[in-house]
């Protein structure tokens, strides 16, 4: 299947998902929700929290940048951070705008390999502080897990186990020794397995910067207490006071789950996962899809200042580097 099949799948698996799940709801409460908004609480993570959460982001590229000796103008860096937010919202998973900054470095730096490593190794120190959090939360208050598998849902806790296998697999990688992929040499596969055993290398030489490894889990924790907090408020601005070990709880698992590249940006996935865990502490499936539907519109509108910076690029980040 080629890439263009690929896309028009998965776009169309996210919209059947989102029809299925409107086609539940009841719309007048849905209509009533929305109307009942508390604009203040979408204000403050719209307009407080996704610039600052980017900020943060970005500090951990630079931290895992520097471990290579590429050391680029944060400025420039947050710029390109942007334009992959951007993008995020028409490629699959969360990853696919990373796609655009490894092209638009590797141009300044002529170093892909290593820039593909740092930001691996930025979504690897997302993923275990992902994988923390929820089993950190999980051990304090196990009553939603339990919940779960009383309802048979243990296909959703696999799933959710997935990244944490990942994160072993990583951790035995870069703790004892380098990974030779072996790919049979035959033409263009030779040239495939000297590229990732590259790659593989540049990960692994991150076991020398085990400060840095720490410091970039403790920002991962910092950008996902934002978006938990965001999600709080967004619960708030209808009138919902969400206990936070619950939120913490199911907001992992959906980014966890959402990390699979079912459908374009996680499109459908999100929202049910919200109808049904939500609804295991009490929220209604109308009241989980409106702050559902809620967190993803205001993200695209933040996000479309990637948009502008991608459009205008060159010319600002001339404007930039003459500051």
């Amino acid at each position: 299947m080629n890439k263009k099949s690929l896309f028009v799948l998965k776009l169309a698996i996210g919209f059947t998902l989102i029809f299925i799940i409107f086609s539940k709801i009841e719309w007048n409460e849905f209509l009533k929700t929305l109307n009942g908004i508390n604009l203040i609480f979408i204000y403050i993570p719209t307009m407080l929290f996704f610039f600052p959460s980017v900020w943060l982001s970005v500090l951990k590229w630079t931290k895992l940048l520097s471990v290579h000796n590429i050391n680029l103008p944060f400025k420039d860096l947050y710029l390109y951070y942007l334009i992959s937010t951007f993008f995020n919202n028409f490629l699959p998973s969360t990853v696919g705008g990373d796609v655009s900054r490894v092209a638009y470095l590797k141009s300044a730096t002529s170093k892909p390999t290593e820039i593909t490593a740092s930001i691996v190794m930025e979504r690897l120190s997302g993923l275990i502080a992902l994988v923390f959090l929820c089993l950190f939360t999980s051990i304090l208050n196990p009553y939603l897990i339990h919940n779960l598998i009383e309802l048979h849902s243990l296909l959703l806790i696999f799933i959710a186990l997935i990244p944490l296998l990942i994160v072993v697999v990583i951790y035995s990688f870069l703790r004892f020794g380098k990974v030779n992929p072996y790919i049979p040499k035959f033409g263009i596969l030779t040239t495939l397995q000297a590229k990732l055993a590259q790659l593989f290398n540049a990960i692994y030489y991150y076991r020398h910067y085990q400060s840095t490894l720490v410091k970039s889990f403790l920002l991962s924790i910092m950008f996902i207490l934002f978006g938990i907090f965001s999600n709080y408020l967004y619960f708030l601005s209808i009138g919902i006071k969400v206990p936070i070990l619950e939120l913490i709880q199911i907001y992992t698992i959906v980014q966890l789950i959402s990390l699979l590249p079912i459908s374009i940006n996680s499109l459908g996935i999100t929202e049910g996962l919200y109808i049904v865990l939500f609804g295991l502490i009490g929220v209604s499936s109308v009241d989980a899809l409106a702050v559902a539907l809620l967190g993803r519109v205001l993200l695209m509108l933040v996000s479309l200042s990637g948009g502008v910076v991608f459009i205008f690029r060159e010319k600002l980040i001339t404007q930039i580097e003459s500051l």
